[in-house]
């Protein structure tokens, strides 16, 4: 098939949609997706928080979060800048405090849930609740100077007459 597409002259729609075609049926050669390979108490954190949290299990749950040893730790590998490999000494707590941290990549329909769940951990450990608070304070002030510098980039950017029709448009919400 791929020598006919090359003898035939097609456009560029039909090269497009014989290639399509051709790798769906044989997908090119290449490495499998290497697996994070976690211990087997975080991936249970996890699996209780992203997977088996709603609103009827928030109680056994939190049962679940309060028998985990919070005082183990375990050497995990984090990919810093440049991505040269790091590894990390995590204690348990830190695990449920980043999980805690990422509850936007589960339901959104449970944040709800999840905040009844910290407010239920908050009782046995209080630590928790107060470095989630300080952490979720801090990514929000992060977000929002890298969102107010890329605004300000993107104003740079433009030229006059269409910054002149931002500012028209959106003048009650830039500071000025």
């Amino acid at each position: 098939m791929m020598r006919l597409k090359n003898i035939k002259n097609l456009d560029n729609r039909l090269d497009t949609l014989v290639e399509n075609a051709y790798y769906q049926c044989i997908p090119p050669d290449r490495p499998a997706r290497k697996e994070k390979k976690l211990p087997p108490i975080v991936r249970y954190i996890h699996k209780l928080i992203f997977f088996d949290l709603n609103k009827h299990t928030v109680k056994h749950i939190l049962q679940q979060l309060r028998k985990v040893p919070w005082d183990q730790h375990f050497v995990r590998p984090c990919l810093k800048i440049w991505f040269s490999v790091t590894w990390l000494t995590l204690s348990s707590k830190d695990v449920v405090l980043e999980a805690l941290l990422r509850v936007h990549k589960g339901k959104y329909s449970n944040i709800h849930v999840v905040a009844s769940l910290v407010a239920g951990l908050f009782k046995y450990h209080e630590a928790l609740g107060v470095q989630l608070v300080d952490r979720l304070i801090e990514e929000i002030r992060y977000g929002m100077e890298v969102l107010w510098e890329m605004c300000i980039n993107l104003i740079v950017l433009l030229t006059p007459s269409n910054r002149r029709t931002l500012f028209e448009c959106n003048k009650d919400v830039l500071p000025m």
